[in-house]
């Protein structure tokens, strides 16, 4: 795995793969949709009420994109303090290539989980870690663990998707959390909704990933 403390030393070295951070709340499923990229059981995964990522790391997924993991919030106001401060610190940092001073992190992902009903933990990241550090229109916002809804009752596990009603509710679900974002003054402009356990939706995520590359 990469280390975080070895970023900003690749990126002096002009190594430069696109660095994606993913943040989110605890049980979100930021590790296990860097465990279904990676093909591979790399991160550890929290069972929804403890974190079980205690740093940032990372991981070369290919040639051109580096995936970090990050603490989930949610799991006591010491401990969101203490990975808030991770975190930002993270974010704020800048190297020089190319004569230019850039952001160590090119990309993040705000891993939401679908079934959420509580929008403290979201509103705390972008509020206070996200937007005071880093241009949103390199935010991705991705609701994961699409396949549970409605008590996982509604999965075609024949072809691997939502089946009619499922997909139905999915768009209300859907709407109703980009309004809650959107309602606080934020534009999204990158949104997708997948299952990493399915493997659902996961290249929808890499052509919201190609869309802001493309934009830069």
């Amino acid at each position: 795995m990469c280390d975080y403390l070895n970023l900003m030393k690749l990126k002096k070295l002009k190594i430069i793969p696109v660095d994606i951070l993913l943040v989110g709340a605890v049980g979100s499923g930021k590790s296990s949709t860097l465990n279904t990229i990676c093909g591979a059981y790399k991160f550890e995964t929290s069972d929804g009420f403890d974190c079980k990522t205690m740093v940032i790391e990372g991981i070369q997924v290919n040639d051109y994109i580096r995936m970090w993991d990050s603490p989930g919030f949610g799991n006591g106001i010491q401990n969101d303090y203490v990975n808030s401060l991770k975190i930002t610190e993270a974010l704020s940092q800048k190297v020089e290539v190319n004569n230019n001073m850039v952001d160590v992190f090119d990309i993040v992902i705000l891993v939401i989980n679908s079934n959420i009903r509580d929008f403290n933990s979201v509103f705390y990241i972008l509020d206070n870690i996200i937007v005071p550090r880093f241009c949103f229109s390199n935010v991705i916002i991705a609701v994961n663990k699409i396949d549970t809804l409605l008590s996982g009752n509604h999965w075609d596990k024949q072809n691997n998707c939502p089946d009619e009603v499922l997909s139905g509710y999915l768009d209300k679900i859907f709407k109703e959390i980009i309004y809650r974002i959107t309602s606080q003054g934020y534009l999204v402009k990158h949104f997708i909704y997948y299952s990493a356990t399915k493997k659902y939706n996961i290249d929808k995520l890499f052509d919201c990933i190609a869309d802001i590359i493309s934009d830069q």
